[in-house]
This record gives C-alpha cells, structure tokens and sequence, in this order.
C-alpha cells in the first residue's frame, strides 16, 4: 500500500506537470522561426550545384504550427566560382527565383509585391509567372548588386529554385536536401495545370496570338 507521503508526491509531481503542460500550451508557439536545408539546383548548361537555404516565417497565430505562416526573409548560402568558402546573402520580404551561373558570373532572380519598388516587370520566364515586381542581381566578387531585367542572359529562362515557400511543406526537408525529384514534386502540387507545359504558354503570349 502506498503511503500518504508518496502519494502527495506522486499527486504534485502530476500537477507540477499538469502546470507546466498548460503553460507550455498557453504560450503556444514562438511568433518567429527558420527553416533550413541544402538544396539540388540545376543550371541551364545542365549542372547540378547544391546550395543551402533557409526561410525565416513569422506565426500569424500562436496555435498552428505550419498552417498561417508567412516568409519574411530568405537566406541562400553558395560557394562561389573559384573560391572554397561558401558565402551567405539574406533577403528580407523577397522569394529567391533563380540562381544561375552564366559566363563566369553568378546570378539571381527574386520577387516581391508587385509596386513595393515601383518596377513592376513583365516575368522573364516562358512558364506563365505573372508580372512582378522582379529583382535580378549579379554577382561582383564580394557582393550581389541588383541590374536591370534586360540585362539577364537570355540563356536563364527557366525557374530552378524551388517552387514553395509554404513552411507546411518546407518542414520536411528541414536539415535535409531537397532533391531534383522531390522539387518536381512540389511544382506540380504548386503550378496551375495550365502552367506546366512552357510551349503552350509561349504560344499564348505570342503576338499573333493576342
């Protein structure tokens, strides 16, 4: 038989823990937090180079984990041509879209709301994004610096980052890599059917056929 003595200890011990189970859950979960992973890219020469990325999300709720999130910056880690130490560059309010190697130059592409700069570009990709407010950055040897649109090599004409930024998704390659199988998979879950086949969508948007 138990003794009282126990027993009061085994009944506190239950409601310490009770109290701080329902602190816990009345704090619900903190407001800012990151994801990270490495991630296969594939250039448009056809290369694959492996960068490593994470997404900084802001809780629009303290009860659900995943589901009402919004990215508020995006980091990408590479190493760039010729050098053995990765870099890292970060971008607040922005989505990464590409990142390219083009004549010995690294490039990227970014989006933001479209107006938030006043450059609401036409998408320079024959996939069917729609006009934005696009960024595309050239690498100099210590830093990205933004150009113009037209200055992007025409050879980088297809997205190759991946398509989500949806943390609901993101979590599970959190600290892992994130494939070029398992990119395809995400853009078909994130393309309308109608944006999937590039020819069609360019034979919409020629001239002749507006």
């Amino acid at each position: 038989m138990i003794q009282s003595s126990t027993l009061r200890w085994i009944v506190g011990g239950v409601v310490f823990l009770a109290i701080v189970a329902l602190a816990l859950l009345w704090r619900g979960y903190p407001r800012v937090f990151e994801l990270s992973w490495d991630e296969e890219v594939q250039l448009h020469d056809g290369r694959v180079v492996v960068v490593g990325r994470s997404i900084q999300y802001e809780r629009l709720g303290r009860w659900s984990r995943y589901d009402s999130t919004i990215p508020r910056k995006e980091t990408l880690r590479f190493v760039p041509e010729g050098e053995s130490q990765p870099r890292e560059v970060s971008f607040p309010n922005l989505q990464l879209l590409v990142f390219d190697f083009y004549a010995g130059v690294h490039y990227l592409v970014l989006t933001g709301t479209t107006g938030r700069s006043g450059m609401a570009d036409r998408s320079p990709f024959p996939v069917g994004e729609p006009p934005g407010d696009y960024r595309v950055l050239r690498w100099t040897g210590d830093r990205f610096i933004q150009i113009p649109l037209k200055d992007l090599p025409s050879a980088i004409v297809d997205r190759n980052l991946s398509w989500d930024d949806s943390s609901k998704r993101i979590v599970a390659y959190q600290g892992r890599r994130l494939g070029l199988p398992d990119k395809q998979v995400i853009k078909t879950q994130v393309l309308r059917p109608d944006r999937t086949d590039r020819e069609v969508v360019r034979e919409q948007s020629a001239p002749n056929n507006k």
